[in-house]
């Protein structure tokens, strides 16, 4: 930051990937809380996954025209 670039905190541009840890704290305390109400495990983060394994439906996958030779359409003239 440069002499000329002096502003107020809050209006400082922040880092998006940063952590922020009083954002960080908050949140760790509700979910402890919602936790200890409904049992444990009622909150998850993303990352610790659920149950089963994720599978993509396939039935309405479309075709691979830009990456397999067969699936290529042909067309016969006469």
């Amino acid at each position: 930051m440069a002499l000329h670039d002096i502003r107020p905190q809050q209006l400082a541009q922040r880092d998006l990937l940063a952590p922020q840890p009083e954002i960080s704290e908050r949140l760790m305390k509700a979910m402890d809380g919602v936790n200890q109400r409904f049992g444990s495990g009622a909150i998850k983060l993303a990352r610790q996954g659920g149950e089963g394994s994720f599978a993509m439906k396939r039935a309405m996958k479309s075709p691979s025209y830009l990456t397999r030779w067969q699936e290529i359409p042909r067309i016969r003239l006469g």
